[in-house]
C-alpha cells in the first residue's frame, strides 16, 4: 500500500527510496521500524521477470514525485 500511495518507491538501480512525508501518515516508531531502515537499500532481484524499469520510472516521476 505504501508503494501504491507513493510513500516508497524503487529507483532505477533497484534501491528502496522512502518519502520524507511518510511520517505524516504514521507514527515515528512505525516509520523507523518498517520503512526508514530500508531507505537506499537494494532489493533482492528475482532470477527472472525483473521489475520493469519503464514502470519504475513512471512510478518515480508520477506517483512518488508528488511527495518530494
Amino acid at each position: 500500500m505504501a508503494f501504491d500511495k507513493g510513500y516508497i518507491t524503487i529507483d532505477k538501480n533497484y534501491c528502496v527510496r522512502i518519502s520524507s512525508d511518510i511520517s505524516d501518515v504514521t507514527n515515528g516508531a512505525t516509520v523507523e521500524m518498517y520503512f526508514k531502515n530500508y531507505n537506499k537499500t537494494r532489493i533482492v532481484l528475482p532470477d527472472r521477470f525483473l521489475p520493469s524499469k519503464d514502470y519504475l520510472q513512471y512510478h518515480n516521476d508520477v506517483v512518488f514525485e508528488k511527495w518530494r
